[in-house]
């Protein structure tokens, strides 16, 4: 594997958070398809956003790596256009709100066969996952808090605008932003195609504003979601007009099966019906 510490300067155990995107993005060359980039102990700042390539795993020590993005309106790690890469064991975080929507500590674009496990986000920028035009994404046993630019629309843990045939499993999604889990299609005027089989499993969703999971297609479409076994509570349900939302809606996604869930405390702070609020 490629130790970005060792290898690249940082020092074994340093926990200065010193900036060093230039050296973590040098790190990230140099582990080729099927490599594995190991981020080590201590806390490592960027004010740039690194990208991985197709074939890379990489991984850190638990709570005790953390990689910090220094500044507005800057993502973490970025896949665009590159193919089976694996994200586990470290936490990534935002020191600054974002100004603009589409800043993320991780960022899947263009992409298939992205994974994210075990992956700890405390301070999130505008969202804490990102994907679009991905497939095969799978996010799974992560922690989200402290989404810091409220103001900006659609905020949120979790935002997947058209994936296919993916899975968002068992994460503890508690970020206070607009909602904890959101997937639709990107524009509802330009963008076509739809999101399409999408498993929202077991996941653990509170202190969200407006909805615990949205699924919102702007044109019908032949869906086809799992929302299956997610535990949902404390949700504002109200967006920042005051109007209903929900703990679960879906809208315009055919097919969609919603089974098992438990929702509780939701539309505590809804102050009219314009959007129909209620649990589901």
């Amino acid at each position: 594997y490629c130790n970005a510490r060792d290898e690249w300067g940082f020092g074994k155990q340093s926990t200065a958070a010193l900036n060093r995107a230039a050296l973590v993005a040098a790190a990230a060359d140099a582990a080729t398809s099927g490599r594995q980039l190991y981020l080590g102990r201590g806390t490592i700042a960027i004010d740039d956003q690194v990208a991985i390539t197709s074939g890379i795993d990489v991984f850190g020590e638990g709570d005790s790596t953390e990689l910090i993005v220094s500044g507005a309106d800057k993502n973490g790690f970025v896949v665009n256009g590159n193919n089976r890469v694996s994200f586990r064991g470290f936490k990534v975080n935002s020191d600054t709100a974002s100004t603009v929507p589409y800043k993320a500590g991780v960022v899947a674009y263009n992409a298939n066969d992205v994974t994210l496990e075990h992956v700890i986000m405390d301070s999130i920028s505008w969202a804490g996952v990102w994907a679009q035009d991905a497939s095969r994404l799978r996010i799974a046993h992560c922690k989200f808090a402290g989404v810091l630019s409220l103001s900006i629309g659609n905020c949120g843990d979790i935002v997947a605008y058209r994936v296919i045939d993916s899975t968002i499993e068992g994460n503890d999604c508690n970020g206070g932003g607009w909602q904890g889990i959101l997937v639709q299609k990107p524009d509802a005027l330009i963008e076509t195609g739809h999101s399409k089989n999408v498993r929202i499993i077991n996941n653990r969703i509170s202190n969200q504003s407006a909805y615990g999971i949205c699924v919102y297609e702007f044109e019908r479409g032949d869906c086809r979601h799992h929302i299956i076994g997610n535990k949902i509570h404390n949700i504002g349900g109200a967006n920042p007009n005051g109007a209903g939302c929900n703990g679960i809606t879906v809208v315009g996604s055919g097919g969609t099966l919603v089974a098992e869930n438990e929702i509780w405390d939701c539309c505590k702070t809804t102050a009219n019906q314009t959007l129909t609020p209620a649990g589901i």
